[in-house]
């Protein structure tokens, strides 16, 4: 028996962080992220294609894709 990988995944993503410092020993920090998961294997695709011997079809956005994410955090000494 052989062994031919069918799957494949992209993933492109911006990040911006942000890093600020306050008197008093303060500080914020912020962090966002624009992001894109494009594969062809989240959505059982290896149950279902329309062709077993061309996976391009099969092509789309990850079951995990999550296109923007904010997360901040505060800190106090």
């Amino acid at each position: 028996s052989s062994y031919e990988p069918m799957g494949f995944s992209t993933y492109h993503a911006f990040q911006f962080t942000l890093n600020k410092r306050f008197a008093k020993h303060y500080t914020l920090l912020a962090n966002y992220t624009w992001a894109r998961s494009i594969d062809n294997g989240s959505v059982d695709a290896f149950g279902g294609a329309q062709d077993h011997r061309n996976w391009t079809p099969e092509k789309g956005l990850s079951d995990f894709d999550l296109r923007h994410r904010f997360v901040t955090s505060f800190l106090a000494e």
